[in-house]
């Protein structure tokens, strides 16, 4: 996977299971910076001052990676 994949087309482009684990593990390092921020996406942060603001309980999830 090259930089060049490390942006929304090559997440689109994405095919298998596989490819998105890669995809996972070769832009997590920088994904806030790509996306979160310089697109101006406030998902990630409603979503953690939602949970916070909830006393952070709530179901525990597992990450595309499979960690907990």
């Amino acid at each position: 996977m090259t930089d060049h994949d490390l942006n929304l087309e090559g997440a689109y482009a994405l095919k298998t299971p596989q490819d998105t684990k890669r995809l996972y593990v070769a832009w997590a390092d920088t994904y806030d910076d790509y996306f979160s921020d310089a697109q101006g996406y406030l998902i990630p942060r409603e979503v953690v001052r939602v949970y916070t603001g909830a006393g952070g309980r709530g179901r525990r999830f597992q990450w595309v990676d499979g960690t907990l």
